[in-house]
């Protein structure tokens, strides 16, 4: 259904499994792949590829797009089909046959010949508005069916409404009255057509919208009705499980020593991931937070393409709050390292922790104080250009502010791994600076932990290295 992103998307072996295309309408950020499709598929067709779409759309593919000054090899006459490629006008609301399916379109409200659709395979049911403003009939039809996906749209944030209003498209605002005339309540509603310029506020205002199960879909994404969806789909398990637990209200006392509620904790909201599992994933919406409770999880972010482990959390420690808080993406991925088990929190259960027991309040700032700190400690290595000067940094820090200070010299409870995530660096990189310290006996490396003799020597090696770099500059 359109074809936008199509072939920038999709790999030239699943361009060519395509078949028929449904259009909604004709302006471009709609039909700007079809050429590109057309293109990179249409020698190894035996059929021609079948569109589908209302009169004035199929009149400005034909006029507008397929024509010699832009798809080299189209034909001018409007009344051929073009090589490879096979029109059908479609009439509103006359359900019509593609492929296995019976499809119907039905008039929305936005210009270019807008139409939503309705798709069955005789089992389930996909809706798709397309574009749209604020509308009625589409609504009314789909209260009268048995819809398994629905898919709409919101294009600009609260503050453009009346942007939104003109160009016949939704804000959040409008989204939800939408979402009351559909009678959706808490099935999950997909959504598209993000402006660019106004993602994350428009990110922040949908998830703002209340007792919604609202999900935002991303490029590549595949879509299965339940009925039908494969056991286990990893990102349908993420969000079933943050629809579930973002409005729970616990049943027990925060008061309490929670260790003395561990039976009762486990069973309302233990989840549990194998090692490997994405438990969510950097930029979608976030509606809970972990608490770790066995194994471990790693933290990671995509910066320019390249995936850095920011931090390995263990038992007792919790991820994923920010997000949750304030209303923003996940600015980072989290993903199983080990098989964990953990405890899954929304806003209301969070706000009855912090009230209700001192020691988790405590703990939070503590931890809110700790990612400070580790903050500090990257930027900070951030003026080190030379690799063994971010890892002596690190260790000098790490031995002042939670070294513990034995007969044989400062002990670090620090693995490579762990010296990775706080320096930025590649873990075979790291070893490589790491084996030189051994060598001149500036540190020894223990099981999960690095014993340093001598912390003195080591903060004047960092000096002679600050030097270095000051001097070599001149």
């Amino acid at each position: 259904m359109d074809a936008g992103a199509v072939s920038s998307i999709l790999s030239v072996p699943e361009q060519q499994a395509i078949t028929h295309v449904l259009i909604t309408h004709s302006h471009l950020d709609h039909i700007c792949g079809l050429p590109f499709l057309h293109d990179n598929t249409r020698d190894q067709r035996q059929e021609p590829l079948q569109i589908f779409a209302p009169e004035s759309v199929i009149a400005a593919l034909k006029q507008d797009l397929f024509i010699p000054q832009i798809q080299p090899g189209a034909r001018p006459e409007e009344d051929l089909n073009l090589p490879g490629l096979a029109f059908h006008q479609i009439s509103l609301e006359a359900p019509f046959t593609v492929g296995d399916y019976q499809v119907e379109a039905v008039k929305v409200n936005h210009p270019a010949g807008g139409v939503g659709y309705f798709i069955s395979d005789g089992s389930h049911l996909f809706v798709n508005t397309g574009d749209t403003g604020r509308t009625d009939d589409f609504w009314k039809m789909l209260r009268e069916r048995n819809w398994d996906i629905l898919i709409t749209e919101v294009s600009f944030p609260n503050a453009l409404q009346k942007v939104a209003e003109l160009s016949c498209h939704l804000s959040p605002n409008d989204l939800a009255g939408e979402l009351l005339k559909a009678e959706a309540g808490d099935r999950t509603v997909y959504l598209s057509h993000l402006k660019p310029a106004y993602y994350e506020e428009l990110i922040q205002e949908i998830a703002a919208i209340p007792d919604r199960n609202l999900i935002v879909l991303k490029p590549g994404e595949v879509l299965r009705p339940k009925k039908a969806r494969a056991a286990g789909s990893q990102a349908s398990r993420r969000r079933e499980m943050e629809f579930q637990f973002k409005d729970q209200v616990p049943a027990f006392d925060f008061s309490k020593d929670l260790d003395d509620q561990r039976e009762e904790l486990d069973r309302q909201f233990a989840v549990t991931f194998p090692a490997g599992e994405l438990i969510f994933e950097q930029g979608e919406l976030g509606r809970v937070m972990f608490i770790v409770r066995e194994g471990k999880v790693a933290i990671s972010r995509t910066i320019l393409g390249v995936e850095k482990v920011l931090a390995v959390l263990g038992p007792g420690e919790f991820f994923g709050e920010m997000a949750m808080l304030n209303n923003r993406p996940r600015s980072a991925t989290a993903r199983a390292q080990t098989d964990a088990k953990l405890l899954a929190f929304g806003p209301k259960v969070f706000e009855n922790l912090v009230k209700g027991n001192w020691g988790v309040a405590l703990k939070l700032i503590r931890s809110l104080a700790y990612r400070l700190q580790e903050a500090d400690i990257q930027i900070e290595n951030l003026m080190f250009q030379d690799t063994e000067s971010r890892v002596v940094n690190t260790l000098i820090r790490a031995a002042g502010d939670e070294g513990m200070a034995t007969a044989k010299g400062h002990l670090v409870r620090l693995t490579p791994e762990d010296l990775s995530c706080r320096t930025g660096l590649p873990v075979f990189i790291l070893k490589e600076v790491l084996a030189h310290l051994v060598r001149t006996h500036l540190i020894h490396i223990q099981k999960d932990a690095i014993l340093i003799p001598n912390l003195q020597k080591l903060e004047r090696l960092l000096k002679f290295l600050e030097l270095r770099q000051e001097f070599t500059e001149i």
